[in-house]
């Protein structure tokens, strides 16, 4: 079976910085062309200068690439000048090479010297088409491939093979035969009806795909927004169901879904139509899983923000309703207790004015009135009360504005965690009843469940006597409450990537998996232990940390200060220095100013940082990634400008 795409694994640039002989500068060539006396002694049997220099030049390259590289010395005249400068002034090679027999008998030396074994084939080939089929279970994107077992052949000490032998012999067969595994996996488990559901997704309605209105992203929080993506949402779930059953069967991590979902979007719908029917239908599955889970992370964003947003204009119309009520007192609260006041005063005995209060008692003994003159003087406790009053009062007020947007995207989220379960209890209740469209006001007191609100707010939301709920009020301290303990994680989103529960993403019965586990991934360090890693690294530390200790009790350290107590102990303490008056060294003044895009660009020459980004580009297309347009970007963004504002 023929693979359905010749794989190109890496850029053209980035097989040119790995594969072709590495290009020193001055500084480069100091390092590594500078010999140890090891690799002096290999210099000694060589009879001709031209052995040498090749010896030589084979070192400094396998430090670089730990590669070996054909070339002849007129190739690289400036290293062979600067070998004869360093090591063999006043000397002149004779031969422009050398023989075929000696070349490999210093690629020999080269090899033993670095505990490096020749890459072999026969018996390579197979080792590293294992290793790449283990990590085709982690992705099954060509280039995580080929970075793994470049990385695996560095830990075994095997020469680098050609990149041809990369492409076609190791990782081209391992993606195929991961693809014929999967594609197996599909047939044995995936029905018929489901196969033709995930196909019509390519299908056009509406003079649109299906597909292609899947792959709409929010633009907002408003409401036709969040109806537009519940819509999405109900419309991809049967497909998400299917996705959800079959890919733990095909034994698929997150990584290789995530890259077989960027495909659909590599790919435009006629492309997918093209090609072949199980890669297509792998694809979906695994475009679809994402996109749920991202609408899933998309829905729960727009359920806090809403809710905040909820919370923010009961705020303002909190404080628009209580100036209202300041403003429009029923009496002065103070200057009606300072009269009741008058009438208690015992200094006040005339006959007439005893009469007087004997007539105002009928209205109120003296218990009333003591209480009523401590309430109109409790004047901070009043104004407490009547804010509360307001808020809530500002809750009835916006419950319609933001009921209908927090139900929709109440009974398509689902909550779990182990927290908050009163709480849960009271967001399936909602959910429940908003589902069936039953009122709340036809609910019974009953049913309400009411252990999650607090005492603080209790009154204010139900009364037991007369057994009345506020629904628009319990609404709210809901939504309220469920969006803050998301936001808190402490109640999570099933099936969200973002809002989810990291139990969730962890291998399930790890205990017991994990000894094979950790022997697939054949990584040494995991494998030999923790003891090992304590004898190894730990152990040696105590003699260092003691030669420490007693520098600095003998005072030997003088970075470090000891004061000693009229007790004996002592107290160590590193000196105060002080900041130095001259913040800027007065090197840097004669050094020139240069732009951020000129450092940048500098930075890039010396690292290739920016061979990081990922190119976007759609299919066939052969425009190559603007290095300027990547660096506009990222000033753009680093000084909070944004893209839009950028000037490039």
């Amino acid at each position: 079976m023929k693979t359905e795409r010749r794989i190109r694994i890496l850029p053209e640039n980035e097989i040119n910085d790995l594969f072709e002989r590495p290009v020193f500068n001055d500084e480069e060539r100091l390092a590594w062309f500078e010999l140890t006396e090891e690799e002096r002694l290999l210099l000694a049997p060589k009879k001709t200068l031209e052995s040498k220099i090749d010896l030589m030049l084979q070192i400094g390259y396998f430090k670089a690439k730990q590669q070996f590289f054909t070339y002849l010395f007129e190739d690289v005249p400036e290293d062979v000048s600067y070998i004869l400068d360093r090591y063999f002034p006043g000397r002149v090679l004779e031969k422009s090479r050398i023989g075929r027999e000696t070349k490999r008998i210093n690629q020999c030396s080269v090899m033993d010297h670095f505990g490096y074994t020749l890459f072999n084939a026969p018996i390579h080939i197979p080792m590293l088409l294992a290793k790449a089929k283990l990590l085709c279970h982690v992705s099954n994107d060509p280039l995580f491939l080929f970075r793994g077992i470049f990385d695996y052949l560095k830990s075994c000490k095997i020469t680098i093979p050609g990149y041809t032998t990369f492409q076609e012999h190791i990782i081209s067969v391992a993606i195929q035969k991961e693809s014929e595994r999967l594609y197996c996996g599909l047939s044995l488990n995936m029905s018929v009806l489901e196969r033709e559901a995930m196909l019509a997704l390519l299908d056009q309605s509406d003079e649109c795909y299906t597909i292609t209105c899947l792959r709409q992203h929010p633009k907002n929080f408003k409401l036709t927004t969040i109806r537009s993506e519940v819509e999405r949402f109900e419309k991809i779930l049967p497909c998400a169901q299917i996705a959800l059953r079959i890919l733990p069967l095909l034994n698929l991590s997150k990584t290789a879904i995530q890259y077989y979902a960027s495909l659909v979007d590599h790919y435009t719908v006629q492309g997918l139509t093209r090609i072949n029917e199980n890669q297509t239908c792998l694809w979906l599955l695994c475009f679809v899983y994402q996109r749920y889970r991202l609408m899933i992370d998309n829905l729960t964003t727009m359920l806090c923000y809403t809710c905040n947003q909820y919370e923010a204009d009961i705020k303002a119309k909190t404080v628009e309703l209580f100036n209202i009520e300041l403003q429009n007192p029923p009496d002065s609260g103070w200057k009606l207790a300072k009269t009741l006041r008058f009438f208690k005063d015992p200094e006040k005995k005339g006959k007439r004015f005893s009469t007087i209060i004997d007539d105002v008692h009928v209205f109120f003994d003296a218990d009333q009135m003591d209480q009523t003159i401590d309430r109109l003087e409790n004047h901070e406790k009043n104004l407490k009360e009547l804010r509360i009053k307001c808020e809530w009062l500002a809750v009835d007020a916006l419950a319609a504005t933001f009921k209908q947007p927090l139900r929709l995207l109440i009974k398509t989220l689902n909550l779990n965690g182990d927290q908050h379960l009163n709480l849960q209890k009271a967001y399936t209740f909602l959910k429940h009843k908003i589902g069936n469209e039953i009122p709340l006001s036809k609910v019974d007191f009953e049913q309400f469940p009411l252990q999650f609100i607090t005492l603080e707010n209790a009154d204010c939301i139900y009364n037991k006597n007369t057994k009345v709920v506020h629904t628009n009020r319990f609404e709210y301290e809901c939504y309220h409450r469920i969006a803050v303990a998301i936001n808190n994680s402490t109640l999570f989103v099933t099936d969200s990537a973002h809002y989810g529960n990291l139990k969730d993403e962890l291998t399930p019965n790890w205990h017991i998996k994990k000894t094979s586990i950790l022997k697939d991934l054949k990584n040494t360090f995991l494998n030999k232990g923790v003891s090992h890693f304590i004898e190894t690294h730990v152990k040696p530390l105590d003699q260092q940390i003691k030669d420490v200790n007693e520098a600095i009790a003998n005072g030997d350290n003088l970075d470090v200060k000891v004061k000693k107590d009229k007790d004996g102990s002592s107290l160590w303490t590193l000196p105060y220095t002080r900041k130095n008056e001259k913040i800027d060294n007065p090197f840097y003044g004669n050094l020139p100013s240069i732009s951020i895009t000129q450092l940048l660009q500098m930075v890039h020459e010396q690292t290739g940082f920016l061979n990081a980004f990922t190119h976007i580009k759609p299919h066939y297309s052969k425009s190559k990634k603007d290095e300027m347009s990547i660096i506009a970007t990222l000033v753009a963004n680093a000084t909070n400008m944004g893209i839009g504002k950028r000037n490039v």
